[in-house]
């Protein structure tokens, strides 16, 4: 996001433009937060193309990687999904769960 050159051009009389995937935009709440809290202009415009690309490039790479037809790139293993969500694998999870707490004694 563009609000460190926002910031170093605070006061120039210049705005900084970012021009922003909604994907990218909703990465970066923190920043645009920062922006209006202590009033830094800049102006955001926000491209809603309804991706992540930079998730799909990735897909695409692990589906060449694995051989596999890159138009199925988005089909997951559905035998990893199954391990990991089963209910025997939920239980193993909920009894290795420890309550932790930094919080001082009353």
């Amino acid at each position: 996001m563009a609000i460190g050159a926002a910031l170093a051009l605070r006061g120039s009389g210049r705005m900084a433009v970012s021009i922003l995937g909604d994907g990218d935009f909703s990465m970066s709440m923190n920043a645009l937060w920062t922006a209006a809290h202590y009033a830094i202009p800049v102006l955001i415009i926000i491209a809603n193309n309804g991706s992540y690309l930079n998730d799909e490039i990735h897909q695409h790479a692990v589906a060449e990687t694995r051989r596999r037809p890159t138009e199925n790139r988005w089909i997951v293993n559905k035998r990893w999904i199954r391990a990991r969500t089963s209910p025997q694998s939920r239980a193993r999870k909920a009894s290795s769960a420890t309550v932790r707490s930094n919080a001082a004694p009353i």
